[in-house]
């Protein structure tokens, strides 16, 4: 999430069109990677089919090895154990090529050779002077007896497969060596069985691949491939041609031949000889295929950056019509803001940019009403503050009375004083400074210390007025420099004496307490008066909830509830809790935070004059 705020704040550095610019090409970069991993996954997917296709190729030939192995050992085993090619070698008394036994010798390897078309010549070589030799059966010569794999098979009695040259014909055959041997077990002859390699090209009719077949330390028995001739000793530059049942892929360049080469080698039959197969698909084949998918690439490749070209020129055309679109809406918004409402919608359409012109349209006409609305409030505003004014200087003119009612009740108060009443000379200073405080109430916030004071003053007058009969204290838990709107506690405490006190008739006693309860600064005026009923409490409750002053009753609590609220919000304001017959608390409910009084500000009437009559115009 992080991520894409980062990306997104970086792209938003960029003009719009920039921005949808990257965002295409960031889109069609995923799918040239795709399609290059893809030409990339088919190329590694043809070189594994190759190998496979060899393997496959090498395993069909193994078998092929394998069945002619089986059957030129079993003919090797079969001459080898005959009585009648024992008989003929071992008996002395040979005449003439028409014996029995010369005939007999001769054809049990002639219809060995006719019948297996692997087989390509069966020779038995003898060391013997006095010998009826013909195709069969051959005089080892001194150039004979030197080879390794006749001293081998004569004097360790070894069998082996080995590649060898014809003394008759001089080609080089891949051969199985034995030795053979008469009832005593002497050694009186070796027969070797030469392969047909025209019968081991058959195997390469139809493949389009060349193969090379070799044995023992890697000499060659069998090639395809123009150059390595029979009796070539294969250099592979790997040790494992020496392992039975090894598969690999040849990565260097096998015998300067240029493709994919893998070898297979085996074990079969009677011997420890071990065969080695090599399957070379030279690189024109797979380099057909190769150029088949290049072609292929290219095309694909073309369309993609044909559809890349298109695309980009439509993503160009349409990011300059988006971008001219955001350019008008950017510029009418700019009007807008610097004060012109005149301007009408410009973009046409459906689509969210003509949506944002045509909320635009709608803000700006809901601002002028608005801006109709304030300026009209504030219009009524001053008239109000201009009718205050008003009723201040005509307030100025009555206020001699006043005046002349302070003076006179210094004067009654000196006289009394004079007399030694001191008494009623107290309770005429407190009088006159109670009616003082109540002439001077304005909405300007005092400290609770002093409007604390003037409720003492009140209640000291009423002290005077019911004698023994009233009590009251004042308990306070708040900071005294706090500031809070004026006259709120006479209310309740003039309402605890009419409706608690005065009918009651035990002794009263009012308590004011001030505390602080959590958020709340808390003032309750506490009475032990009648109380109220239920009825009558929740037609008080009913009062300060609708701020209801139509009726004369309890008015003055309704006027503080409407104060509070007024300045102070919904949530503070006046709670009243009675019991009939026990008496009443009204709870004065302040923040405990208190906010600066609000006042009104100055008002130039004449210039809201003129520019109501100018949005009027608008």
């Amino acid at each position: 999430m992080k991520l894409a705020l980062n990306l997104q704040n970086h792209l938003n550095r960029y003009k719009m069109s920039t921005q949808i610019m990257i965002i295409y090409i960031v889109v069609l970069i995923p799918v040239f990677i795709g399609s290059i991993f893809l030409l990339t996954s088919i190329n590694n997917i043809m070189r594994e089919n190759a190998e496979a296709e060899s393997f496959s190729s090498a395993d069909s030939l193994r078998t092929r090895l394998q069945d002619m192995i089986y059957i030129a050992e079993n003919i090797s085993n079969s001459i080898a154990t005959s009585s009648d090619v024992i008989d003929f070698i071992d008996n002395p008394t040979q005449t003439t090529a028409k014996s029995p036994e010369y005939y007999a010798g001769n054809e049990v390897i002639n219809n060995y050779i006719n019948v297996s078309p692997q087989i390509k010549y069966v020779r038995i070589f003898l060391e013997k002077e006095n010998f009826i030799y013909n195709s069969n059966y051959r005089f080892a010569t001194q150039s004979v007896r030197s080879q390794s794999w006749y001293w081998e098979a004569k004097n360790n009695n070894s069998v082996k497969w080995r590649v060898i040259t014809d003394s008759v014909d001089n080609n080089i055959y891949l051969s199985y060596v034995r030795s053979i041997r008469n009832e005593k077990g002497n050694v009186i002859g070796v027969a070797v069985i030469e392969i047909s390699p025209e019968w081991i090209s058959d195997f390469f009719a139809e493949n389009a691949f060349n193969a090379i077949f070799s044995v023992n330390n890697g000499v060659t028995f069998y090639s395809d491939i123009e150059g390595i001739k029979p009796g070539t000793v294969i250099a592979s530059g790997s040790s494992d041609i020496f392992i039975a049942d090894k598969r690999e892929v040849i990565k260097e360049n096998f015998m300067g031949m240029h493709g994919l080469t893998v070898m297979e080698t085996f074990r079969y039959g009677s011997t420890t000889s071990i065969f080695q197969i090599f399957i070379i698909s030279p690189n024109n084949g797979i380099n057909a295929r190769s150029k088949q998918l290049t072609y292929t690439a290219f095309i694909y490749t073309a369309f993609i950056v044909l559809f890349f070209l298109i695309s980009l020129f439509i993503i160009v055309v349409f990011a300059s019509l988006f971008t001219e679109r955001i350019k008008l809406l950017r510029d009418r918004m700019h009007s807008v803001a610097g004060g012109s409402f005149d301007e009408k919608p410009i973009i046409r359409g459906n689509d969210e940019v003509y949506e944002l012109d045509n909320d635009l349209s709608i803000m700006v006409k809901s601002m002028q009403e608005m801006m109709y609305e304030t300026y009209k409030a504030k219009l009524q505003t001053e008239a109000l503050k201009s009718d205050q004014i008003e009723a201040e200087f005509k307030a100025l003119s009555s206020q001699i009375n006043p005046h002349f009612l302070y003076n006179t009740l210094e004067t009654i108060r000196m006289k009394a004083f004079v007399n030694n009443d001191k008494e009623t000379a107290n309770l005429i200073k407190k009088l006159g400074k109670f009616m003082r405080r109540c002439l001077e109430f304005k909405d300007k916030s005092v400290t609770l210390e002093s409007e604390l004071d003037f409720i003492n003053s009140y209640l000291e007058l009423q002290s005077a007025r019911f004698g023994d009969k009233i009590t009251y204290e004042i308990i306070n838990e708040v900071d005294n420099n706090l500031m809070i709107l004026p006259l709120l506690i006479q209310p309740a405490v003039e309402n605890a004496f009419v409706h608690g006190i005065e009918s009651s008739k035990k002794n009263g006693k009012i308590t004011i307490h001030c505390y602080y309860d959590e958020e709340f600064i808390c003032i309750d005026v506490k009475d032990n008066g009648q109380g109220m009923s239920e009825e009558k409490l929740r037609e008080l409750k009913k009062k300060l909830i609708i701020n209801d002053t139509s009726s004369g009753k309890s008015i003055g609590l309704t006027n503080v509830n409407k104060r509070i609220k007024m300045y102070f919000g919904d949530a503070y304001g006046l709670f009243v809790y009675s019991t009939e017959g026990e008496g009443t608390v009204v709870r004065i409910a302040l923040p405990r935070k208190m906010p600066e009084i609000a006042r009104l500000d100055n008002f130039d009437i004449n210039e809201k004059i003129k520019t109501e009559k100018r949005l009027r115009n608008a």
